[in-house]
């Protein structure tokens, strides 16, 4: 059995333990149970991972509603897939969207790279919005802006403490810019349990 644990919090404004933000998924044979909780919105749903040659890949299918959907319509796609390049790098890609392609989509280029140094790793993410849109009411809202994510791991990369610099810019189709820029601690965990 596998379980991945992460958590992040906004450091920019007043720390309040309501705006954690967390991701965990519980995982026996590649297939497994998921939640997630971010911009104070919470699914849960089902995960799938499997690794083909060097491509590492990973499939959620969430929702955020407190029962079953009945259709796909209330259900969220979250898709990625990691190149293995060597053990120090990985090159990816990620996408996210609602199944009907209305609410938002979002492809991302990743790169996650590390060092290890005696017992310590030094890490290093980043992505790079490659395309990217929400809707709100019936306005289409164009998403660009990277994410880099510096973290130190310990005991074998099971426990990473870090810090993420997300720089979001937001341009609806009048042209109106909004910068949603953000900074967060974030706490990883990443266990297998043999049972």
């Amino acid at each position: 059995m596998k379980l991945i644990g992460k958590t992040q919090i906004d450091i920019n404004n007043q720390i309040k333990l309501s705006d954690l933000e967390y991701e965990l998924n519980i995982n026996h044979k590649n297939v497994g149970l998921a939640s997630k909780k971010k911009n104070k919105k919470i699914e849960n749903g089902l995960d799938f991972e499997s690794t083909i040659g060097p491509v590492n890949i990973k499939f959620n299918l969430l929702t955020n509603k407190t029962q079953l959907p009945v259709g796909t319509s209330d259900i969220n796609l979250y898709l990625s897939a990691d190149y293995i390049l060597n053990d120090n790098l990985k090159l990816g890609l990620k996408y996210e969207t609602d199944v009907k392609k209305q609410e938002f989509e979002i492809l991302s280029g990743c790169i996650k790279s590390n060092l290890k140094h005696n017992d310590i790793n030094l890490n290093l993410s980043t992505e790079n919005i490659i395309y990217g849109h929400k809707t709100i009411g019936d306005t289409k809202i164009n998403l660009f802006g990277n994410k880099i994510h510096p973290s130190i791991g310990l005991a074998n990369d099971q426990l990473n403490i870090g810090y993420i610099y997300n720089q979001i810019e937001e341009i609806d189709e009048y042209g109106n810019k909004e910068d949603k820029t953000n900074n967060k601690l974030s706490l990883d965990l990443d266990l297998n349990i043999k049972i």
